[in-house]
């Protein structure tokens, strides 16, 4: 079946965000939303279905290559590496970046990318934090530590790329 192209708009949030869930990304509405609203780029449909994405948000002269996921039953047929042409072409940064999944950097080594560092990406739902100690009533800051968080609603994800993103430039 054909795939067609077209602007990411919010209409294909829904689509996208199906495609983040599958493949395990922890991205919420609100997270696709905030990135669409700083953002273009690109939707591949097939038969009206969102079956990949891509975008570049611009920061000052440089820009960000994001959200670039595949269908799982699409992946390995050159629609990454399309959308990759996509969205980079709709833009004209003097440097581009981008944070990698291990199977993805073939791709984006491809494109000129080069490996600078990782980084450990956690999340995490926040269940209610009980104040204790002499300052109970007073505003508190949280810590990030994983001891720190209690409650049945604490459970961590560490997300798949965790110490294994790859923070890339062109």
């Amino acid at each position: 079946m054909p795939l067609t192209f077209a602007a990411m708009q919010p209409a294909h949030l829904p689509g996208a965000m199906r495609l983040s869930a599958d493949a395990g990304w922890p991205h919420r509405e609100e997270d696709w939303r905030l990135v669409l609203d700083i953002s273009r780029g690109f939707a591949a449909l097939q038969e009206g279905e969102v079956v990949a994405t891509a975008l570049a948000t611009p920061f000052g002269d440089a820009a960000m290559v994001n959200m670039v996921i595949v269908d799982a039953s699409l992946r390995r047929m050159g629609i990454a590496r399309a959308m990759m042409e996509r969205v980079m072409a709709a833009a004209n940064p003097a440097s581009w970046h981008l944070v990698a999944t291990d199977a993805g950097l073939p791709l984006y080594e491809a494109f000129g990318f080069r490996r600078t560092g990782e980084i450990a990406q956690h999340q995490g739902i926040v269940a209610a934090v009980r104040p204790s100690g002499r300052h109970a009533g007073a505003p508190r800051q949280i810590s990030r530590r994983s001891s720190d968080w209690t409650g049945q609603r604490a459970e961590w994800i560490a997300h798949q790329c965790t110490a294994r993103c790859q923070r890339l430039r062109a």
